[in-house]
């Protein structure tokens, strides 16, 4: 069900109202008020958070909630953080005498919609439109993922440092570098920055990596390129750890995780009483699968990789395969949680001291070649985008 985020001031309930009806008999998941928001912690974070697992964004723009000082205006800076470009995400709605002129610039930046007539059925209208595109892009999108495995010219290629480069074809569904930003290479995932996070020093001199020092982390948005459900998938990248606390350090993680034996996902982290650094998937009750191992270097970079094959799960650092397990049964890691890189879920966040890099996520089990290669310091130099020509 798509959802969408009806931003509005007070003084425009009415008109709200008849929208959200409309777009709710049209098959959307709306919000457009307090009660829409689930219950507990602070509402200008609920806020943000819906916003940002928000499909389409529309901004009822009248006198009252262009007024500076409004909290509709930060609204629409959360939606901005977003997308930095509006187009078919976000969907300016004037009312009343307001012109499009008088817009802030991000929304005139948007096709706008001026309602002569029923404002109800004019927004249902485009926003069927604009989540019909959605979709198309989505289906192409996947289409071609589920092509690569056949088509080489439709894969994405990694191409390695140095003499005789060497080309990996795994099915990469996210790749978020930390060179200088949090977005995302391959499928426009960006993540954001929450708390202190900066850019520090990479594994080689020219490159830059995510920076933390206990107090933030970096979220990506829940989608549906991240779920693997029971299917095989690899998570890899380049960590440098500077400080390892006996109560958990945290790496990469999507978990859903609400106290107990409670959790759903996957997650990196370190664990002294589990083990060690690793990998753990998880289901609750029934399935907890880890591999870990004890023998990380402080304050020197290295390669993690951790890989799911059917029923079992593998763990690599700097190329070498240090630990594996299996079970009966394969978790379903799919949940709503956002990725996370730093940190794991509110609960028990166990922010990491150090610095992340090259975080790639793959719909795949790699092979150890492949993990031998992606390992070499020099790092991936080269994203090519799929040719369909």
């Amino acid at each position: 069900m798509p959802t969408v985020f009806l931003c509005h001031a007070s003084e425009d309930k009415p008109v709200a109202e008849s929208i959200q009806l409309a777009l709710a008999s049209a098959g959307c998941d709306v919000f457009y008020d307090e009660q829409s928001l689930p219950p507990g912690g602070d509402y200008q974070a609920r806020i943000h958070r819906a916003i940002r697992k928000c499909d389409l964004f529309v901004f009822l723009a009248s006198a009252a909630s262009t007024t500076p000082g409004r909290f509709t205006l930060t609204e629409l800076k959360f939606a901005r953080e977003r997308w930095p470009s509006p187009v078919n995400r976000v969907l300016p709605v004037t009312l009343g005498s307001l012109s499009p002129r008088e817009l802030p610039g991000y929304l005139q930046a948007s096709t706008v919609l001026s309602v002569g007539g029923n404002a109800a059925a004019e927004v249902r209208a485009v926003v069927e439109v604009m989540l019909r595109r959605q979709l198309l892009k989505r289906v192409k999108y996947l289409a071609l993922l589920a092509l690569i495995p056949a088509v080489a010219a439709a894969s994405y290629v990694y191409q390695l440092a140095g003499p005789g480069a060497i080309e990996l074809t795994p099915i990469a569904v996210g790749r978020w570098d930390g060179d200088g930003n949090a977005s995302d290479r391959i499928a426009h995932n960006d993540g954001e920055l929450q708390g202190e996070v900066s850019f520090e020093s990479g594994v080689t001199p020219d490159r830059k990596a995510f920076g933390f020092n206990g107090t933030g982390f970096v979220s990506v948005p829940s989608a549906s390129a991240l779920q693997f459900g029971r299917g095989d998938f690899s998570v890899a990248f380049w960590a440098h750890v500077e400080q390892q606390i006996d109560n958990g350090a945290a790496l990469v993680s999507k978990d859903d995780y609400h106290g107990g034996d409670v959790f759903k996902g996957w997650l990196f982290n370190y664990c002294l009483k589990c083990g060690g650094w690793g990998l753990e998937v998880r289901d609750s009750p029934e399935v907890r699968l880890q591999v870990r191992t004890l023998t990380i270097t402080l304050s020197k970079w290295h390669h993690f990789v951790g890989v799911r094959g059917g029923a079992s799960v593998h763990l690599y650092i700097d190329g070498e395969r240090v630990a594996s397990n299996s079970a009966s049964v394969i978790a379903d890691v799919s949940n709503d949680a956002e990725l996370r890189i730093g940190a794991l879920s509110n609960l028990s966040p166990q922010l990491l001291h150090g610095r992340i890099a090259s975080v790639l996520l793959f719909r795949s089990a790699l092979t150890e070649s492949q993990i031998k290669r992606l390992a070499n310091p020099a790092g991936i130099v080269n994203l090519k985008r799929p040719q369909t020509e």
